[in-house]
């Protein structure tokens, strides 16, 4: 997610930086498809933006705003799927 290894969801299962964290929830799932979905319409809004960029610079138009990126789900930045690194060695915090 996000374009980083470290928030990873395999079918219902958690994965941070390769290890297993835990099932979802319920709402973690609801929350991953509400993200998924908003995803795909960021991903259409930009390539829609930088396909009229063209047109919009010949007619001397303003650009519009680009979209704000929908935010991770609240899941991928709890602390048992943080990565703690230190001088040597690295820690996960998991409660499974």
């Amino acid at each position: 997610m996000g374009g980083s290894v470290g928030c990873v969801v395999t079918g219902q299962k958690l994965f941070s930086h390769g290890n297993f964290i835990r099932d979802l929830t319920e709402n973690e799932i609801d929350e991953l498809t509400k993200y998924r979905k908003d995803m795909n319409d960021f991903k259409k809004k930009i390539e829609e933006a930088f396909a009229n960029a063209e047109e919009l610079a010949k007619s001397n138009s303003t650009i519009p705003p680009m979209p704000l990126r929908p935010s991770m789900p609240g899941f991928c930045s709890k602390p048992d799927t943080t990565l703690y690194i230190f001088a040597g060695c690295t820690v996960q915090v998991s409660s499974s």
